[in-house]
């Protein structure tokens, strides 16, 4: 797909939804003017302006809201206004953004302009480790929200993790965490081999075809969970109520060739947190991943990392597809749990944000970089 290809977004129809909520996304309102590598983080911010972090070139951007011009936001490093790692950007109040930097052991602030104005200590103890929440969401209202493990990570040589792990809430001024839900988590191996400084960590990353569940934080601070086995969406009020919706029939897609052998090749983890999925402690120099080879058939109805809430408080699922297929699905949820829509995005664009009635879409060119794409949110 070349650069200039112009992404095809349309609304597929489903039996069980009312025809008047089968509503195509609006045409690009706004396209950037330079790629990224790996975006894991974006806000969009009061001015118009887009606050991005990318993961692949290590870099906090402050796109300006037309989406043509930008600005380095701050520079990697361990100075006081410098960040080690880019991960999800969360909003705090107002329009101070907060992002989590662990291998810094510290939290990053950006205010209204985008820029990293304060760094400072929020920690919790799991397991023995004392850590920096890493920080998935934010409500907004002065939490930020995380997942933890049931059991320690590393328990004793070749154990493996809990199979589940708590969506945790953290209050910046109090410290204090609340446990919100438990969802499930892929189980990975660890083992430890002694050495010379010590110990040598490494583990087997978990099967990414393994059923998990996802989760995601509405700005009015209600926890969307949304369950793989039997794939469906749990809200979880603040005063602890569940409100679950009604099961989705899922038909299984096949796990090819293709699909593992992309599973299963190396990745560069020395940026990555020991605990980048259960929010532990930062990798020592001696710790090390390798890919594991699923043995599933089928995968889940979503992968990792697939779901999202809008402003309007509609839950947003990326639904599993099949190798080399270039169409992207959506299945979006209201706040009861009921699906109401189905989204389809052309060319392998993946949602990666919102902002006051938009969505932003990255969608990679031949050579895997991804172009930022502004569209009206149905």
């Amino acid at each position: 797909m070349s650069r200039a290809a112009t992404l095809a977004i349309a609304v597929m129809p489903l039996l069980s939804i009312p025809v008047s909520a089968q509503t195509e996304l609006g045409p690009v309102q706004a396209r950037s003017q330079e790629p990224f590598s790996r975006i894991v983080g974006l806000r969009e911010l009061a001015s118009g302006a887009v606050l991005v972090a990318d993961a692949g070139d290590l870099r906090i951007l402050t796109l300006s809201a037309d989406l043509r011009s930008s600005r380095t936001s701050s520079r990697e490093g361990q100075g006081p206004l410098e960040f080690g790692g880019a991960f999800a950007l969360v909003p705090y109040r107002g329009d101070t953004t907060l992002m989590a930097d662990p291998s810094n052991q510290r939290i990053a602030a950006f205010d209204g302009s985008g820029a990293l104005v304060r760094t400072f200590h929020l920690t919790t103890t799991s397991a023995g480790f004392v850590s920096t929440p890493l920080a998935r969401f934010g409500d907004g209202q002065g939490a930020i929200y995380f997942q933890g493990t049931r059991a320690s990570l590393l328990d004793r040589a070749s154990r493996a993790s809990s199979d589940s792990a708590a969506v945790l809430k953290i209050s910046v001024e109090s410290g204090a965490v609340d446990t919100i839900a438990w969802v499930r988590v892929p189980v990975a191996a660890t083992s430890a081999t002694p050495n010379q400084g010590g110990v040598q960590m490494s583990r087997a990353l978990p099967d990414p075809f393994a059923p998990r569940d996802g989760w995601a934080v509405a700005t009015n601070g209600r926890v969307a969970i949304v369950r793989a086995m039997p794939y469906r969406v749990e809200w979880v009020g603040h005063d602890g109520r569940v409100v679950t919706g009604a099961p989705i029939a899922v038909t299984p897609v096949r796990v090819t060739d293709a699909d593992r052998a992309a599973a299963t090749r190396p990745r560069d983890t020395t940026r990555q947190t020991f605990g980048a999925v259960t929010g532990g402690a930062p990798p020592s120099s001696g710790s090390s991943s390798v890919p594991t080879a699923s043995g599933a058939t089928v995968k889940p109805p979503f992968l990792q990392d697939a779901v999202r809430v809008d402003p309007a408080g509609r839950v947003w699922v990326a639904r599993s597809r099949a190798a080399g297929d270039p169409i992207a699905r959506y299945d979006v949820f209201d706040g009861a749990g009921h699906r109401v829509a189905e989204i389809t995005i052309l060319g392998n664009g993946a949602v990666v944000g919102f902002g006051a009635g938009t969505v932003y879409v990255a969608t990679p060119d031949a050579d895997d970089l991804l172009w930022l794409t502004r569209h009206a949110l149905p």
